[in-house]
């Protein structure tokens, strides 16, 4: 899907926001296997971010704010649907019937799915600045 977010797409503010404010329209979806992994939409205000006294953190509150808004639950979901991948395939693998045929060649061992660690989503990456 390629969505492009419209300004008018944003629900009316009620209260004026500073004119120093950072903006924020994100959208992103992630699909595999025919399945929707994650539809993340939506959108954000940074107040008083490209005020000069606050420029300094404007990069990294933006980062933190994208983690928290967007990366953290996409990386959660893609997560979850990996691992209900592999629950799936431990499952065939268990009702297969246990002695292949004779003809097979040897291949990998069908316990090498089973070995790899669950995925977990990576500490954000800091930003240094001078």
């Amino acid at each position: 899907m390629n969505a492009v977010l419209e300004t008018s797409d944003l629900p009316e503010k009620t209260s004026p926001m500073p004119p120093d404010t950072l903006h924020l329209a994100y959208a992103l979806k992630v699909s595999g296997r025919d399945a929707v992994v994650c539809d993340i939409c939506g959108h954000a205000e940074m107040p008083y971010a490209l005020h000069p006294d606050l420029r300094r953190n404007t990069a990294a509150n933006f980062h933190r704010l994208m983690g928290l808004l967007l990366l953290e639950p996409a990386l959660m979901q893609l997560n979850g649907f990996v691992n209900d991948l592999r629950r799936a395939d431990i499952e065939a693998r268990d009702r297969r019937v246990e002695a292949p045929p004779a003809d097979d060649p040897p291949g990998p061992s069908a316990d090498a799915s089973d070995a790899a660690p669950d995925l977990a989503p990576e500490p954000p990456l800091k930003l240094i600045t001078a």
